[in-house]
């Protein structure tokens, strides 16, 4: 089928070439026909027939009669020569190629018919939107078969809610959507019937519940808002009204419930309605650093397709900002609390001025007056009520508006919670705005005029339990009203799982506008774009003055272990400032600008885009501050190696850190949380990097933390290379004599000496002795050298050069006595060390025995002390136990003497009185008897009692004896043990005196430290001679990475970092992926 041929002229008159010529618009093969044979003109008044000179004539009317130009009607039998038209073709051509009202109108289809859908002049159908692709789809007849297709478009072709992929044949009562158009297969399948757009916007949110982290926020929302209304949603701070948004804007899928747009559910399709809803968060989505225009070009860049021409994003742009009133703030910075731009009013109409640049049907406003003066918020509402009265659905969170913006709100949601609802959102009123809402919430006696303020809603509010408002407003009128009779979608409504989130479209694209958008807030923020770059002189300058003087001097047995460590120091600070660079420079980059990239992952954003070009940015950055370091401390620090080969090293250094700052920045909520943990990873790098701890001598719980570490690679990266174009250090015994060619002498021996002597370390050994400061550098052989000759003597291998070859001996004599000269020196100097090192061992050893001495003599004297307290302790307890059985035994003995006396004195009583009958004489005499009894009966007694005190006294004399001998002779013991054990430590360590000054002679004489020449050699300066064999030789790096196990291959350092860089990448996009899908 040939391409219909465009009207002529007036938009009413078209004209049908009829001919055998394949390019005729009716082409009819037969000998008779010409090639253009006859032509139909279609104007208002009607159509004409009218013959182009063909040779057999052109005929009309049954029977047939030949014409020049005749009037004609759909019907009329035309005959061209011998061939009739067919009936039907000259109306089926018509009606085929019939001009079609772009913007609304039936569009008939009949077989083999081609109808494309776009934006611009090229489709039949001009759908006018913006966001409909050029050729965004078409719908073609095939042998009654009706197959819509999608032409690459950005947004996508629905077939019943359903995006598709490939052709799909449709039936009859399929629903196509082309961007906002929607048209219904007839019954016949002979036309798309355009679908009245009334009902196609109304949103109905049935029984919403939300939860999140198992809590319930949201319960039994119902509501039914339908196209051109303007409504808030009010209520206390904390009561839902974000996350009853979040629920309409499809950002969250509610727990129970549904939400539906147009009769289908919103998050079942999402990717139909993602264009058609425009979001305008609390926070700004806006770079504060770019113009008015930049931020609504860059934001048209990534929503509307990719097809769009320049010309066409300017022409909307101009649109939306004559729409919104902000002419003249094109060239204004956007600005933010902290940079001055327009003013907080125009910042939110530019907020709103991106989402109108799709031209969405739906509006979602978070808070659009937040931060406003009331001027400015009832501006902002006014022009929401225009735009609702142009017919867009908007829904509006708002804080106490004041009555006039109030009264501009068609109705009003309120969301509030307390104890009564067990701190769960409920809808307490849904309905019209102004009055009702006032009088539901604080009544009014009747007669009362309307209210002055909006205040009362949320003061009558608060006057009564939550539940209570619920229950009267379910049972209310304005609920029946706003929602039961509105309601289009039955309660029980098949519920549709949520689809995944909407599809990318050209990556590409979105990824080249990113980083276009990303250069031009680099480019406007220009003292910051002057810090970022400006580090890497700073801080390499820094690193020249403090390494410069110390690693250019040329290394000597004596400096080259500390030039080398100061050159890998260098290495390692300029390693660690890349990867500073890389990670400070992106941990901020995602972070800052979230609201952003939240917004525009609603709308199709795609990560791979985003991350890419956030990584492209960084390449460029760490370019430029890498090479801007090396050229600063390559020349000051006399770097040798490759320049290239540094500067890979550094640059895929400071893309691993680069990558680190952008998984840090996508995983972090703030950017003072980005910035706080920089510190935390820095340190680690320098403490698990090799340069502080040697790798081999870290702990082995460490060694897998080092070497995810990426200091560490970059360090051995840099400092491998390096000690391998630097000289080494030969440790060992003196370097053999190599054979020499016949004719020439092999070196002399004084080129042949160590430079330098020094002694290994060896535990407890004094530091090792100073060696020869003089240079081990040869001087080159040339063609100038001594032979040795049968005579022992010496002869210049070029005769006539006597005066060269004495000049030459007498260097070398020289240098032999500067060497012996050196080698007595460093014997003085040895001997000096040993005879200081053992007198002041003697002495610390006396100084240690005599105090050992002291402290035991000081314990034996306590000891003693000790134990003659205890003995004169014991004595006196013993001595007055002794006293007290002895005063017990004399009053026993007092009491039996007592005893005897009254018995006598009743004896001698009773006998007195018996014989007083006898004499006188005879009772005297035996009283003088019984006195004489009982004095001798006491005399006896007091001496029982003190031969038993002398015998007790005398028993606990001799155990004090006993215990004071047995003390001592356990001290005696001690003290001569404790003397042995001082003779034996000063026979050990006199031993190992010996011992160790045996050492340090056999080391004194078996090991030198010589340098020697690099292994690989540099470039420019041609062969070098191998190192001489005779002992180890090592690098300046084999204190950080041994060559035995500790060194990876050459490749390695550079594939693992450029592994991180790609794992971090990979991590970012993995963390955003997560943040998606969590909400969070």
């Amino acid at each position: 089928m040939t391409a219909p041929t465009r009207p002529l002229g007036d938009e009413h008159e078209r004209v049908v070439l009829i001919g055998r010529d394949p390019g005729s618009d009716l082409v009819v093969r037969f000998p008779s026909v010409s090639a253009r044979h006859a032509r139909v003109v279609v104007t208002a008044e009607g159509m004409w027939l009218e013959d182009l000179g063909s040779r057999n004539g052109t005929f009309v009317g049954n029977p047939p009669r030949r014409v020049e130009r005749e009037r004609i009607d759909i019907g009329t039998p035309i005959t061209l020569g011998d061939a009739t038209l067919p009936a039907t073709a000259l109306a089926d051509f018509l009606i085929r190629t019939r001009p079609r009202d772009r913007a609304e109108g039936t569009i008939d289809l009949v077989d083999a018919a081609l109808v494309t859908f776009g934006r611009g002049g090229a489709a039949d159908v001009s759908l006018g939107r913006p966001l409909a692709s050029a050729l965004h789809a078409s719908v073609s007849v095939d042998r009654g078969r009706v197959v819509v297709r999608d032409l690459g478009s950005a947004n996508g072709t629905f077939v019943d809610g359903r995006r598709i992929d490939r052709p799909l044949e449709i039936g009859p009562g399929a629903i196509v959507q082309i961007a906002d158009k929607r048209y219904r297969l007839a019954a016949d399948a002979q036309a798309l019937e355009p679908v009245d757009g009334g009902g196609q916007d109304v949103i109905e949110a049935l029984g919403l519940a939300v939860e999140a982290s198992g809590k319930r926020l949201l319960e039994g929302v119902s509501l039914v808002v339908q196209p051109g209304e303007l409504v808030a949603i009010m209520g206390p701070s904390g009561a839902g009204k974000s996350t009853l948004l979040s629920v309409l804007n499809g950002q969250v899928v509610p727990a129970a419930g549904r939400m539906l747009i147009g009769g289908l559910d919103l998050h079942g399709h999402y990717d139909l309605f993602r264009g058609r809803i425009g979001y305008v968060p609390q926070d700004d989505i806006l770079h504060a650093d770019l113009t008015v225009w930049q931020a609504l070009w860059y934001a048209a860049r990534l929503r509307l397709p990719r097809d769009t021409t320049d010309a066409e994003i300017r022409a909307r742009i101009e649109e939306v900002i004559h729409q919104l009133a902000l002419d003249g703030t094109e060239n204004t910075r956007v600005g933010d609390q902290r940079k001055r731009g327009v003013s907080g009013g125009q910042r939110k109409r530019v907020n709103l001025a991106m989402e109108l640049l799709t031209d969405p049907p739906i509006l979602v406003l978070d808070e659009p007056t937040s931060g406003l003066s009331s001027t400015d918020a009832l501006s902002v509402i006014g022009l929401l009520r225009d735009l609702a009265n142009a017919g867009k659905t908007i829904l509006v969170t708002i804080h106490q508006p004041s009555l006039d913006a109030f009264e501009k709100f068609d109705a009003v949601a309120v969301i509030a919670r307390d104890a009564s609802t067990k701190q769960v959102g409920r809808l307490a009123w849904f309905g019209r705005a102004f009055p009702d809402a006032i009088t539901f919430f604080e009544p009014q006696p009747p007669g009362s005029p309307p209210p002055s303020s909006a205040d009362g809603l949320l003061r009558g509010l608060s006057g009564r339990p939550v539940l209570d408002w619920v229950r009267q407003w379910e049972q209310s009128v304005a609920k029946a009203i706003w929602v039961d009779r509105r309601m289009t979608t039955p309660d029980d409504a098949r519920a549709v799982r949520p689809s995944r989130r909407p599809r990318s479209t050209a990556p590409l694209t979105q990824c080249l506008t990113l980083v276009r958008r990303t250069l031009a807030v680099k480019a406007a923020d220009r003292w910051g774009t002057f810090v970022l770059f400006a580090q890497a002189p700073i801080v390499g300058l820094l690193i020249a003055a403090v390494f410069s003087k110390v690693v250019r001097s040329t290394p000597t047995a004596d400096t080259w272990p500390k030039i080398g460590v100061n050159m890998a120091t260098t290495l390692f600070v300029t390693a660690l400032a890349a990867i500073w660079f890389g990670c400070s420079s992106m941990a901020r980059e995602i972070v800052t600008e979230w609201p952003i990239y939240r917004r525009e992952r609603m709308v199709g954003l795609s990560i791979g885009a985003y991350v890419t070009s956030k990584m492209t940015v960084l390449l460029g950055i760490a370019a430029v501050q890498c090479a801007l370091l090396l050229l600063i401390v390559g020349p000051a620090c006399g770097i040798d190696s490759p320049w290239s080969q540094v500067f890979l090293v550094l640059y895929a250094a400071a893309l691993a850190g680069g990558a680190l700052g952008l998984f840090i920045s996508a995983t972090l909520r703030t950017s003072e949380a980005a910035s706080g943990i920089l510190p935390m990873l820095l340190l680690p790098m320098i403490v698990l990097g090799g340069i502080l701890v040697p790798l081999s001598d870290l702990p082995a719980i460490t060694q897998p933390l080092a070497a995810a570490m990426p200091s560490r690679w970059a360090f051995e990266g840099l400092v491998v290379p390096e000690a391998d174009l630097r000289p080494r250090i030969r440790l060992g015994g003196a370097a053999q004599k190599s054979a020499a060619p016949q004719g020439i002498a092999p070196q002399s021996a004084e080129e042949q000496l160590p430079s330098a002597e020094t002694a290994v370390p060896v535990p407890g050994a004094p530091d090792p002795v100073p060696s020869l400061p003089t240079s081990t550098r040869m001087p080159s052989r040339g063609p100038f050298h001594l032979t040795g000759n049968s005579a022992g003597g010496h002869q210049f291998i070029l005769p006539g050069r006597r005066k060269i070859a004495e000049k030459l001996a007498e260097a070398a004599g020289q240098a032999k006595e500067e060497i012996e000269k050196a080698k007595q020196t460093i014997e003085e100097k040895a001997k000096t060390i040993q005879t200081e090192m053992k007198t002041e061992f003697e002495k610390k050893s006396a100084e240690s025995a005599e105090r050992m001495k002291k402290e035991i003599e000081a314990k034996v004297e306590e000891a003693r002390n000790a134990a003659r307290t205890e003995s004169e302790s014991a004595a006196e307890r013993m001595k007055a136990e002794i006293e007290q059985k002895v005063a017990e035994a004399q009053e026993e003995a007092r009491k039996e003497s007592a005893t005897a006396r009254d018995q006598v004195r009743l004896e001698i009583e009773q006998k007195v009185a018996d014989a007083r009958s006898q004499s006188d004489d005879t009772a005297a005499r035996m009283k003088t008897e019984m006195e004489a009894k009982v004095a001798e009966a006491q005399a006896t007694a007091k001496r029982e009692s003190d031969t038993a005190g002398a015998a007790a006294k005398a028993d606990v004399e001799q155990r004090v004896k006993d215990i004071e001998a047995d003390f001592e002779r356990r001290s005696q013991e001690a003290s001569t043990r404790l003397e042995d054990k001082l003779r034996q430590m000063q026979d050990t360590l006199e031993e190992e005196r010996v011992k160790m000054n045996q050492s340090l002679d056999s080391v004194r004489a078996a090991t030198e430290k010589t340098i020697v020449p690099p292994a690989v050699p540099p470039a420019p300066h041609g062969p070098t001679a191998a190192p001489p064999r005779g002992g180890q030789t090592v690098d300046m790096a084999e204190r950080f990475f041994a060559q035995d196990n500790w060194r990876s291959p050459r490749a390695a350092p550079l594939a693992v970092l450029l592994g991180m860089f790609t794992a971090g990448i990979v991590g970012t996009g993995l963390a955003l992926r997560w943040r998606d899908s969590s909400g969070r």
